[in-house]
């Protein structure tokens, strides 16, 4: 069964969490980091929303102010180092010290892919925005988390992570299980330091990536 990324469960009034708190979002143009993003504004926080699009990231940086949020929209690559490091600085800059991290941004090989139908292209598209790009952000926004003592990353991994899923071909699955493994690693690297490190591992969620195949 897909669940229905704009089906959120209602959000109570006093329900602020992360008033105060600075939170950047990846991926946030469309799918779970467009809801992400707009789940965080909701509940409080001021909200970066990148995304390789800047006009879908801006899209979402408009939906939350017209709610009433403070949110900018960047433009990053996130496989692109370079750009990571330079989109942190912009948004701690405009916006403050970062509080709150979710690596959501990913993309897929074809579902069904045998692995000799998968070339190096796609294989290392899909491993350096999947899993080099939560690693460039977490490598970007952890020590200033860790000098502060507060902070938490969230980072989207997927069932296909754990096992073999009908949700992704190997490359996905390779970076995904790659994600649990960074997420456990930086855990217990940062857990003592006061950040919070964690992963999620959705299903099959409606969102534009997956109806991509």
């Amino acid at each position: 069964m897909l669940v229905d990324v704009d089906a959120a469960p209602p959000l109570a009034s006093s329900a602020m969490r992360f008033a105060g708190r600075i939170a950047v979002v990846t991926g946030a143009a469309s799918g779970i980091g467009k809801a992400t993003a707009l789940r965080l504004g909701r509940e409080g926080a001021a909200v970066a929303a990148v995304d390789r699009h800047l006009a879908g990231a801006e899209e979402t940086a408009a939906a939350l102010r017209n709610a009433g949020s403070t949110a900018r929209a960047y433009a990053c690559d996130v496989a692109d180092s370079a750009q990571v490091a330079a989109a942190a600085q912009a948004i701690e800059r405009d916006l403050g010290p970062v509080d709150v991290l979710a690596n959501v941004a990913g993309i897929g090989d074809a579902v069904g892919t045998d692995i000799t139908e998968l070339d190096d292209a796609r294989w290392n598209q899909v491993l350096a925005v999947n899993l080099s790009g939560a690693f460039f952000w977490c490598r970007a926004l952890l020590p200033g988390m860790a000098a502060r003592a507060r902070g938490a990353v969230v980072s989207v991994s997927s069932l296909a992570g754990r096992s073999k899923s009908a949700n992704g071909g190997p490359a996905y699955t390779a970076s995904k299980a790659g994600v649990l493994g960074l997420t456990r690693h930086l855990a217990f690297d940062y857990g003592p330091r006061g950040v919070r490190v964690n992963a999620i591992c959705p299903g099959g969620v409606d969102t534009p990536l997956l109806r991509a195949g």
